[in-house]
C-alpha cells in the first residue's frame, strides 16, 4: 500500500517580478481559464487522495486563509518573516506541523496531474520531479548521477547532456524533514533547494525525468503569456 501522503504548499512570496498582477493578490491566486493556481493545484492534489495541505503563507495571506476555510482538510500557516528569510524560512515552518511524508510544491506551477500520479506511484522515498530543458527562462537545473542528485543550480554551465529542469514539485519523506530541520535551521539559507542539495550529499534523493511532461513556474509576464498560450492548451487536451 502506498504510504499516506499529505501536501506542503508554498506560498509567502511577494512575486515581485510580475508586480502588474500581485499588487492586490498573491501568486497562487493568478487565474488561467477561470481557475485559480492555488485553486487547480488544490484539486488535484485532492484527486489524488492527499489527505492534508498545508500552505505556508505570507503575502496578502488573507486571501489564503479564506480559501482555507472553504476546505476541511487545508491549513495554512503563515511565515511573517517571509520577505527576509525566502523559501527556506518557508519550510523550516512547517515542521511542527507535518508528520507523514508530504508532496512540497510551489504555488505559482500550472502542471499536468500526470506528475503528481508519477510521485505517488514510485516507492522510492525522496524524489524530486524533472523535465526536458523548457528554455522559458529562470530554469533551475538539476544534475544527476544515476538518478541520484548531486547539483541544482541557476547557473547554465550546468547544463550538460544529462541535465535536467527541476520542475518544483518533489516528494519529501518525514525522514528528510527531520534530517533537513536538525542539520540547516541556522544556516541562514534563502532557498529551499540549496537544502536538498546539501542533504543529498548524505541523503539518496532521487530524480525522476519526466518526458514530454507540460509544466510551467509564472514568475513573469512572459510566463504568464506561455502559461496560457502554450502549457494550458497542452493540459486540456
Amino acid at each position: 500500500m502506498q504510504h499516506k501522503l499529505d501536501a506542503v504548499i508554498l506560498a509567502a512570496g511577494m512575486g515581485s517580478r510580475i508586480s502588474q498582477l500581485t499588487k492586490e493578490i498573491p501568486k497562487g491566486f493568478i487565474q488561467i481559464n477561470e481557475e485559480k493556481l492555488i485553486e487547480r493545484s488544490l484539486r488535484l492534489l485532492i484527486n489524488n487522495n492527499i489527505k492534508t495541505i498545508y500552505i505556508v503563507t505570507g503575502y496578502k495571506k488573507e486571501h489564503y486563509e479564506q480559501l482555507a476555510k472553504r476546505f476541511t482538510n487545508v491549513i495554512t500557516i503563515n511565515n511573517y518573516k517571509y520577505s527576509e528569510t525566502g523559501s527556506f524560512g518557508s519550510f523550516l515552518k512547517i515542521a511542527k506541523h507535518v508528520h507523514n511524508s508530504f508532496f512540497l510544491l510551489e504555488s505559482d506551477l500550472l502542471y499536468e496531474e500526470n506528475i503528481i500520479k508519477e510521485l505517488i506511484s514510485d516507492k522510492r522515498k525522496n524524489i524530486i520531479a524533472t523535465s526536458d530543458h523548457t528554455n522559458s527562462g529562470d530554469e533551475i537545473y538539476v544534475n544527476d548521477d544515476n538518478s541520484i542528485l548531486i547539483n541544482m543550480s541557476k547557473n547554465k554551465n550546468f547544463i550538460g547532456k544529462n541535465s535536467s529542469e527541476f520542475i518544483g514539485i518533489s516528494k519529501i519523506s518525514y525522514k528528510l524533514l527531520k534530517y533537513l530541520v536538525s542539520n540547516y535551521s541556522n544556516e541562514g539559507l534563502k532557498e529551499y533547494e540549496e537544502l536538498l542539495v546539501m542533504a543529498s550529499k548524505e541523503n539518496d534523493i532521487y530524480v525522476k525525468k519526466l518526458k514530454d511532461i507540460a509544466w510551467c513556474e509564472i514568475d513573469t509576464l512572459n510566463h504568464l503569456k506561455r502559461a496560457k498560450e502554450i502549457i494550458y492548451p497542452r493540459l486540456n487536451k
